[in-house]
């Protein structure tokens, strides 16, 4: 109650002039603050629609009544604490100042969500791996000032969680200052109300030895990686049920996947209690085996599981309780018992009430669009639940599930019945990729949050864009998240329209018009963030963008772009990050092409590497110039007069694009060379020479704007930083080979 007046009171005073209670002028308004919870007798009248709002238990106890019975009152009755939140962020949405200073709407709102968490913030550049967005290369305090700033702007959006970090439970493996730094990030969230959300494994370990560029080869894991062996720490290692394909000599089926190994499951415990009490984290997604169907998982659990499981679990049928089920669910527990047993009273801190528990597979989408494959599924997970212990903070993840040929039922509903005819509390956390977030596409824009009343029945919502460099995306997100039937909302009404929407809002600009048109949500979104004149401006950088083809190809609503250059989609936008796509080229710079993963998508796309290295050089020309082209529009948005709280935002942004403007250039010139060289042609000196001194540049200009990264992994300014300085050692090789 203390931050929502606090909350209210930094908000209007903006504009206005907001004074202790005690000494109003006659003029003033004055706000009350009201915990229904506590008191359910407020002094302002409440009808039966008021109090069911207050009340009912589908509104997660976040709703609120919010009321200016006359010009000089208002009343915000949240259901609980958090509730008063929620409706004195919509007083501050109601506020508007003209020459008389702040005044707020005349307002009667009966509110509250649709989903119970909302993660429409993504500070996470990596979906819900890695890379911290908000590591702008200043050091550990600036990093915390950010993060506890970015709270304080979701919870004016009604958003109570954001991804903050992964991949991995370790402490030990972290750097020094990271237990205190997510300690005082999650104490500071959890007094409003906020979960942060930390990423890791119950099993399998795949980023471990996955050899995808989203992985950075292994380097982004921070935990330990468990072993079955017959006894620790150094028995003989066995396999069990594993991820089937084994790679980089690692062989999946050995990496923690046994569920009857009570000594693993004990030390995946010890490692998960001790990372929750070292940083006491509000929320924990914990993925096991990337069995993401039923089928591939029953395989599985039929065929590879160990000798001792088939005795514990003698059911090769996986949905069953003396089945997979049932050996699942004896893993899932371990964990579970783990964290619910940290209480911390000194702090305030019991996981058990403050840290949800979120499950990932097996199994997190059922095989297909059809009602037995939905049963699967649900059947599993009904028997999962009857077995773990019926703890409150705990979800089951859930990929996008689209609707059945046929008929209007939603498989989140299906299975939020199927748990309360079960008398379990469990219920599913959806995990929505709908691109923008460098999975689906490294676009900066997506429509496909306009789709989340697909979901209704869900507890948690996580809309996978949303990070800093997609700003408007959160509010996006906040909006549909909150209420999934806000203007623009579709409910698809059967599986073939439900892809036909999410490709179209995923690939092709200005979909849906109920959010880009002109004056709609993207547009209001861009005004809420950077002020009503620089916000024009800011509609546009997001928008900036180019085809890197030279020649049109086929319609972007058919699949995934890519035709043009491996594993990179053929619209290039202006707007960061660029990790990715540095990461990606950073493989191509060499004297060969040893990545496994993009020799294989050169050889789908039937390319040679000298046409390779033609197209390269055309990308970073065509980036380039939209990089030209954004800094000139984050000039103009600067000289604008933005938002006060996001002129820091924009000068950042636009010392980012001044250092990669270099970097861009450098680029073009070397892939220009290599193309001249494999070509035949004579040595391009004057190119490589060009290349050499803008990559210099770049670095140099990195190394004094970013003088202290602290993400362990490294983010946009640590590739920044990395690949800068291999650019320039890379072509300093080339240059005396040549």
């Amino acid at each position: 109650m203390q931050y929502a007046a606090e909350m209210l009171r930094s908000g209007l005073n903006r504009h206005g002039r907001v004074v202790p209670p005690a000494a109003p002028s006659p003029s003033a308004v004055r706000i009350h603050l009201w915990d229904y919870s506590r008191d359910p007798k407020p002094l302002v009248p409440l009808n039966s629609l008021d109090e069911d709002t207050l009340t009912g238990a589908a509104h997660y106890r976040q709703g609120y009544v919010l009321n200016s019975p006359d010009a000089s009152t208002v009343w915000i009755v949240g259901a609980s604490p958090q509730g008063a939140i929620w409706g004195a962020a919509s007083l501050l949405q109601l506020q508007g100042s003209d020459e008389q200073g702040v005044y707020v709407e005349g307002a009667y709102l009966r509110d509250y969500p649709h989903f119970e968490f909302r993660a429409a913030s993504d500070w996470l550049l990596n979906i819900e791996i890695n890379g911290w967005d908000l590591d702008r290369g200043k050091g550990v305090d600036d990093f915390a000032r950010l993060v506890e700033a970015r709270i304080d702007r979701a919870l004016r959006f009604k958003i109570n969680m954001a991804l903050i970090d992964g991949f991995g439970f370790g402490i030990s493996q972290r750097p020094a200052y990271y237990q205190d730094l997510m300690l005082r990030l999650n104490r500071y969230a959890r007094a409003r109300g906020f979960s942060l959300c930390f990423g890791g494994y119950g099993a399998s370990y795949g980023m471990a030895y996955e050899p995808v560029v989203m992985y950075e080869k292994g380097t982004a894991f921070k935990g330990q990686v468990f072993l079955n062996r017959r006894t620790y720490p150094d028995g003989s290692i066995y396999r069990c049920m594993g991820f089937p394909k084994a790679r980089h000599g690692h062989e999946p089926a050995e990496l923690g996947s046994c569920r009857s190994n009570d000594e693993l499951n004990r030390l995946k415990a010890d490692e998960l209690r001790a990372f929750v009490a070292a940083v006491e984290p509000g929320a924990l997604y914990i993925h096991h085996e990337d069995f993401g169907g039923f089928q591939g998982t029953q395989n599985a659990w039929r065929q590879q599981r160990c000798e001792q499981c088939r005795r514990r679990w003698p059911n090769d049928a996986l949905q069953v309780r003396d089945g997979g089920a049932g050996g699942l669910a004896h893993g899932y527990s371990a964990l579970i018992e783990a964290v619910n047993s940290v209480k911390k009273p000194e702090a305030g801190y019991d996981a058990a009430r403050d840290c949800q528990i979120i499950l990932v597979s097996p199994v997190y989408v059922p095989d297909g669009p059809r009602s037995e494959d939905w049963a699967a599924a649900v059947e599993l997970w009904r028997n999962i639940a009857l077995e773990i212990p019926k703890a409150t903070n705990v979800q089951a993840c859930f990929r996008e599930v689209y609707p059945l040929p046929h008929g209007g039922e939603r498989f989140t509903e299906k299975f939020a019945a199927a748990m309360r005819e079960a008398g379990s509390p469990l219920r599913v956390f959806m995990f929505f990729a709908g691109g923008a977030d460098r999975f689906y596409t490294d676009y900066p824009l997506t429509g496909t949050a306009a789709l989340d009343a697909l979901f209704l029945g869900s507890r948690g919502i996580y809309n996978t864009s949303g990070d800093f460099y997609q700003e408007p995306m959160e509010l996006i997100n906040a909006e549909f998240s909150w209420n999934a039937q806000a203007k623009g909302f579709r409910v698809p009404r059967d599986h073939a329209e439900s892809q036909q929407l999410v490709r179209s809002y995923m690939l092709e600009e200005n979909q849906p018009a109920d959010i880009f048109g002109p004056g709609e949500l993207y547009d209001v979104a861009c005004e809420r963030l950077y002020g009503r004149r620089a916000a024009r401006l800011m509609a546009k950088y997001y928008r900036l963008s180019a085809m890197l083809p030279e020649t049109p190809v086929a319609s972007a609503s058919t699949g995934r772009p890519m035709t043009y250059l491996p594993l990179t989609w053929d619209r290039a936008y202006a707007a960061p990050s660029h990790w990715r796509r540095l990461v990606q080229d950073s493989m191509t710079w060499g004297a060969s092409i040893d990545d496994e993963v993009y020799v294989a998508a050169m050889q789908r796309m039937g390319i040679e590497r000298g046409e390779l290295h033609r197209r390269m050089s055309r990308r970073w020309g065509v980036m380039s110039g939209l990089n030209r082209d954004a800094l000139g529009l984050l000039d103009s948005a600067i000289q604008a007069g933005p938002q006060p709280e996001s002129l820091e935002d924009l000068r950042f942004l636009k010392t980012l694009l001044t250092v990669y403007q270099p970097m861009f250039d450098a680029l073009a010139a070397f892939h220009g060379a290599w193309h001249a060289r494999l070509s035949g042609r004579a040595p391009d000196r004057q190119g490589v020479d060009a290349a050499l001194r803008l990559a210099s540049q770049a670095r140099q200009r990195a190394e004094r704007e970013f003088p202290r990264p602290i993400d362990p992994v490294g983010g946009e300014i640590g590739a920044l930083l990395r690949l800068s300085e291999q650019l320039q050692r890379s072509i300093e090789a080339r240059q005396k080979e040549w």
